[in-house]
Order: structure tokens, then sequence, then C-alpha cells
């Protein structure tokens, strides 16, 4: 095959398997594939299908071929070693096996990410390449290649809300499953609540968010990482005014809100270092109170700048430095908008999206509809209302449709290609 050929016939199998999987970009997987195959080059790919380099590992059953090839332990320093690799029938088989791989549990943090930079830093630092440049160089066969183009509509991805209270019941969700996270001491265990404690900052939040920051104080890193894992990295620029949140001042420079209200970012002033330093969540306001969720803090009701984990604390409104501001988003960014009234007959060419289950999109009143017509009902036992928001119902009427249909889905609910085509025909 020709490059162009080649990056077809891998974009196709991409397409089809990556909403299967949860996984909601595609140009950093085809130029992965481009890279480890040195464009199909490579006997691994030629006569084992293998485009990505896996390893066996300790869960893989199937066939597999000893080979040598070469790791970078050492930056600049490449040491050649013998592994078994996997060997898999066919491309289409050797694609979706790039998918079972990065089921383990190191690589759930890739699901939903749409920046193509941002999923490879992801996978980089989740431990699949030793290479240097390897972020680097994937992102020059995207660019060169055009590879973006494959991705899908991200507007299919992006996680909207019926209310603004919604999206703020949300994101405090998202903050209040992380309370007892502990920072580690190395690089270790970073999905891992407990394991591998220290006090040297490393974390997830970095390591997701901005993995060249990792080791450094993450207090901010952690609101930026509710908001992009609650509502994608895209609509959570636009709530923080900018990306990432990492540093105190930059946000408090945004807003001068002296009023804390549910949902707002908390921006401690720190006399020691005569600027703001440091942040979290409020999740709560009463007249007496008011409550928040931080991370790199520690437990109480002092404000702690640089503590070693993820916390709820409350802190006395009149005790709190009088120049302590609250950033409050604008929510209105993340919730619905109003349904047309009507649908409007006729004909026109549409880019058909692909849909993780709390998604919002026109198209989805169409998949509601096409599974009414089909006789599938929601979890409520009643036929689908067509409002366009893929929640519960709209999820187990589709599952059970992709189940009598028989594709083979291992994230069920998902919506991609294969389900569209079934629906549709």
């Amino acid at each position: 095959m020709t490059k162009s050929e080649f990056i077809e016939e891998i974009a196709k199998y991409v397409k089809q398997f990556a909403p299967e999987y949860g996984i909601a970009v595609h140009s950093p997987i085809i130029a992965q594939a481009c890279l480890e195959s040195a464009w199909n080059k490579s006997k691994l790919s030629q006569q084992y299908h293998n485009y990505f380099g896996l390893k066996c590992g300790s869960k893989w059953t199937g066939p597999s071929v000893n080979m040598t090839t070469s790791e970078e332990y050492t930056p600049g320093k490449q040491t050649v070693i013998k592994d078994n690799f996997r060997v898999y029938p066919d491309m289409e088989q050797g694609v979706k096996g790039y998918f079972e791989f990065i089921q383990l549990e190191r690589y759930h943090n890739l699901r939903g990410i749409t920046d193509p930079k941002q999923y490879l830093e992801t996978i980089k630092g989740d431990g699949y390449a030793t290479e240097s440049d390897y972020v680097r160089d994937n992102m020059r066969i995207i660019e060169q290649y055009d590879l973006t183009r494959f991705d899908p509509p991200k507007g299919g991805y992006m996680a909207k809300y019926k209310t603004e209270t919604a999206a703020i019941d949300a994101l405090i969700s998202t903050a209040d499953a992380e309370v007892g996270y502990l920072e580690k001491k190395t690089n270790a265990d970073l999905d891992s609540k407990l394991k591998n404690a220290g006090s040297n900052n490393y974390t997830k939040y970095w390591r997701d968010v901005k993995p060249s920051f990792q080791g450094e104080s993450w207090c901010a890193c952690f609101v930026s990482w509710c908001f992009m894992v609650t509502f994608g990295q895209a609509s959570a620029e636009k709530l923080l005014k900018h990306w990432p949140f990492t540093y105190c001042p930059t946000l408090a420079s945004k807003t001068t809100n002296k009023t804390p209200k549910r949902g707002a970012v908390i921006l401690f002033w720190r006399t020691s270092k005569d600027r703001y330093g440091h942040t979290g969540i409020v999740y709560k306001v009463d007249s007496t109170y008011v409550y928040t969720i931080e991370g790199n803090t520690s437990g109480g009701t002092d404000v702690v700048a640089n503590g070693q984990g993820v916390h709820k604390k409350k802190y006395k409104l009149a005790s709190l430095d009088s120049r302590t501001k609250y950033f409050l988003p604008d929510y209105s960014l993340v919730t619905s908008e109003k349904a047309p009234e009507s649908l409007i007959p006729g004909t026109c060419d549409v880019t058909l999206c692909q849909f993780l289950p709390g998604a919002e999109h026109p198209q989805i009143r169409s998949i509601q509809a096409l599974l009414n017509a089909r006789g599938y009902k929601g979890k409520d036992g009643k036929t689908l209302k067509i409002d366009g928001v893929y929640g519960t119902n709209t999820v187990y009427a589709m599952t059970q449709f992709q189940k009598a249909a028989k594709l083979d889905i291992k994230s069920p609910g998902t919506v991609g290609g294969k389900t569209w085509t079934a629906l549709l025909n």
C-alpha cells in the first residue's frame, strides 16, 4: 500500500471500533499505526497484522511471535530486547486488538478525550510508549497528513445537561468521587486513591491534563480535571475561559465576584505569596459556611495550599480573607438548546455523529424515533420521548437493540457507525 492507502484502510477500522470502546478521537490512533508499523513496512505488521507494536502481556491467550525490538528506557539511549508480540489474522482484527488492549485499567482515562495531543500525552503517560519523542513524532504525522479529518464531530461527545443546576450537580459529583485521593511519591499507581502515597505532587490529574507539569502543585489542575471529565475539554476551556487552569492568579484576573455560589471556583488569597495561591470547587453555601472540595490540601478548616490529597472542607465566611474571590462559570454553555417545535420534511446530506451516554444532539431525536419504530422501549417500559437526550431510557433501549442485532459492541449503549448502519437498514 501507499501511505495514503494505508491511512484510509486503518482509518476505516479505527472509525468502526473507537466508539464501541468509548474512544472519542481517531487521528492519534491512526498516527500510532503509521509510526509503530513504519507505514506497514515492519515484519510485525506485514506478516502478523500487529500495527501497534502490542506485546503479549500476561492476559494474552492468542498466538504470538518472538521478535527483537528496542526501547528507550533512558532518554536518548536505545536498548535492544527480545519480546513476545501479539499476532492477528488480518487488519480488522489487528486494529480491534488495539482497542482490546487499551481496556486495561490504566488506559481508562483515554475515554472521552477529543484532543489528539492530549490523547497521545495521556497514553504515553500511562506507559504505552517509552520513546521521549513519541508525542511529537505522532503529532507530526497527524499534521502532515491532515489526520484530524477522520475525527468525529466533537459535538457528539460534548456532555450537555438539561439545566444549569444539573450541570453543576454533575461537576460536584465528579469532584466528590475523588475525595480521599492521595498524591503520590513517584509516577506510579496514579489511578489508585491510596497506593504509593507521598508528598512529591505526582497525580493522575497532571497526567491527564498536562503531563509535563507532573510534580507541581496541583490544586488548580484538580479543578481543571473535574471540568474536563464532566464536560469534555472543549467545553471546559469555554467554562474556565482558558485551558488548562493551572495557576490561580490567571483565573482570579477573570472575575471580581465576592459572592460564593454552588458550582463556583473559589480562589484563596495567600498573604505569604502576595497573590491568589489556592483553589477548589464550591459544593454548598449557607448563611455561615462555604463548603468546598479541594485538591492538594489537607483536612480541617484551615486553608492549606500544598497538602497531599483531595478533601471536603468548610470555612466560616466571616473568617475568610476579604480578598477571597469566586469564579462562577457560565453553565449555560453546557445546557441544552430548546428543541425545534416541528420537523421540516425534505432531504439533505448529513454527517452521522457518534454518541456516548449522557450526550445531547438533534440526531439523537432520530435515534429515538428509529428505536420507537422498531418497538424498543425505555427502562421504564414506555415509548421513548423524542427529546434529543441520550439518557437512561434511550441507552437502555439502544442496548437491547444492539443485543438483538448481535452487533458485538464492547461498550453497549455507545453509538457508532455499526449501530447507525443497523438502525437505518
